[in-house]
């Protein structure tokens, strides 16, 4: 009987770092949906995409995962930036 190979272990993520990370862009866009007189949708949707791969790397532990589960999450994404141009462009 075969004695199985050990596995290369993964780094843990500092997920109290992420979190800092997260709370610390919901308060900056907070700010900025307050601020007149400012193009806030750019900031907010830049904002909001970078929490959202935040959490899908890190606590959803994608990095770790297959690429195929990587192509099932961010295929969406590219879908919604189309729509979003077009809508725009109207």
């Amino acid at each position: 009987m075969e004695e199985p190979t050990p596995s290369v272990a993964h780094r843990r993520p500092n997920y109290l770092l992420v979190f800092v990370a997260l709370a610390l862009m919901t308060g900056l866009e907070v700010i900025i949906a307050t601020l007149p007189g400012f193009p806030k949708a750019p900031f907010l949707l830049t904002m909001s995409l970078i929490k959202a791969l935040l959490v899908l790397f890190y606590f959803m532990h994608l990095e770790t995962d297959s690429r195929w589960y990587r192509l099932i999450f961010f295929s969406p994404f590219i879908f919604v930036i189309a729509i979003l141009f077009v809508v725009r462009l109207q």
